[in-house]
Parts: C-alpha cells; structure tokens; sequence
C-alpha cells in the first residue's frame, strides 16, 4: 500500500498546528478588568500619536524596488572594469505606473481606518468593528476559527481575547498573514490598535495606531 497519501495528510495537519498554534491561547471571554469594555465605543485616530502610515508605505515601495532588482538581475550590472557601478544601481527604477498603482492599491488597502465603531452582542459573543463609512461592520466570534474570502483572499480567521485585549489573526492561502490587536492604553485612556502584515507581495509592515473616545 502507497504511502504517499498519509505523510501528505500527516504533513498537512502538522502544518496547520503549526500555523494556529500560537492563537490557541485566545479566549471567548476577557479577563475580568475595566479595560476591555472600555474598548467598546466610537473612536476618533489620533494622528499626532500614531504612526505615520504614509512613510512607512514609502519604505515599502523602497523595499519592493529593491526586491525587483534583484528578481530579475539589476543588481547584478557592471561598469566598466567589471565592479559594481553604484550609480549605474541607483538609476535602475521600477515604471513610475507600477509603483503608483501598488501604491494606491495598497494604501486603500492597508491605511488605517480614521473612525472606528467597537460594538460587542448583547450575549457576548460577537465582536463587532465598522470602519469610517462602513454599515456593516465585521463580525468575529471569539474564540473561534472560521473561514472567510474577503478582499485578500481566502484565509483562515482566529480571534478572541487575550486577558483584556482582543485579537484577530488572519492566515491567507497564498502566505499571507494579518494580525490585529485592540486594547485600552492604561496610561491614556486611548484605544490602542496594533495591525501587522507579512504578504510575499506586498512585504511587512507594522502599525500602531491610537484612537481617542469621541461621541457617536
């Protein structure tokens, strides 16, 4: 009997361990705490104490650039001699159309959101996020793993609490992972929203946002 199939399914399964492994900690409920109702709310970004997305992006496109060079060989060119022309590396530029569309396309796609909507279910188990303009928010059940395809993707999506701060990890089938983190900054009072990415394309990126209370 071919063996072949069972260390593929065996290989698979330990593959999945080892990609949800580290969200098996999350929890259905928060530790007991003021903090984490108070993550529930109408938030307002406060740009003077984030991050500043826009530079960051820059360094992505730099970061693309240069991994498109090398991709297909620029870095490799010569002057006269034979030794590297740093020069000559230094005009080697992208098309200006393709870095302005993987600019646009990943700031609407990644820029964080200027207002947020933080609701829970009457019951409990729901998380509930709108952006901006959003009327349908996102729903997360926490503690749960679910599938889900959105504008990225098709991905696995685990979420719930850790102590009192909620968090969503999302696994895409082509590489891609995203993670979000909402809790209350102690010393502010502020919502405080970690979001990474790690995707093959679009490369990394890690933002930290704070978000002051302001009326619905």
């Amino acid at each position: 009997m071919n063996s072949t199939p069972k260390v593929a399914l065996t290989a698979a399964l330990l593959a999945l361990i080892v990609t949800f492994g580290g969200c098996s900690s999350l929890d259905a409920r928060p530790a007991p705490g003021p903090q984490a109702p108070a993550i529930f709310g109408h938030w307002e970004r406060d740009a003077a104490h984030s991050d500043d997305f826009d530079a960051k992006l820059n360094q992505l496109l730099k970061e693309r650039q240069q991994r498109m060079r090398a991709r297909h060989g620029m870095g490799t060119r010569r002057g006269e001699g034979g030794s590297l022309d740093s020069r000559d590396f230094d005009r080697l530029e992208l098309p200006q159309e393709g870095s302005d569309r993987f600019r646009t396309r990943t700031s609407d796609d990644l820029r964080p959101a200027r207002q947020l909507s933080i609701a829970s279910e009457a019951d409990g188990e729901a998380f509930i996020v709108k952006q901006d303009a959003e009327t349908v928010g996102r729903r997360y059940q926490p503690g749960q793993t679910v599938s889900r395809i959105d504008d990225s993707g098709a991905a696995q999506i685990n979420c719930g609490w850790k102590l009192q701060a909620f968090e969503v990890h999302a696994r895409y089938v082509h590489g891609a992972t995203r993670d979000w983190q909402y809790q209350i900054e102690p010393s502010s009072g502020m919502l405080l929203l970690r979001f990474e990415v790690n995707d093959p394309e679009i490369g990394r990126l890690a933002m930290l946002s704070r978000y002051r209370r302001v009326s619905p």
